[in-house]
């Protein structure tokens, strides 16, 4: 097994820990917002050093904390209604 291989197999172990954080109630709005713009930051970073394994966890920790932040406040806005 190549080294790569191993980032790919630690990468899918994170994204599936993420995946069941998605079925219960959402984070603080802010920790979500912060969340995201870290990962688009580290997206650029890796994309910038073409680095697959990273670029695709960045991406994917993008788009699970943009959806973790659109729950967050759908959330908070039930809330208040």
């Amino acid at each position: 097994m190549n080294i790569e291989a191993v980032g790919f197999v630690g990468m899918l172990l994170v994204v599936a820990a993420w995946a069941t954080g998605l079925s219960g109630d959402p984070p603080p709005a802010r920790l979500a917002a912060i969340y995201s713009l870290g990962s688009l930051l580290l997206t650029i970073y890796a994309l910038s050093i073409d680095d697959i394994v990273f670029t695709l966890l960045n991406g994917t920790a993008l788009a699970f904390s943009t959806i973790s932040l659109a729950r967050s406040l759908s959330h908070r806005r039930k809330a208040r209604s």
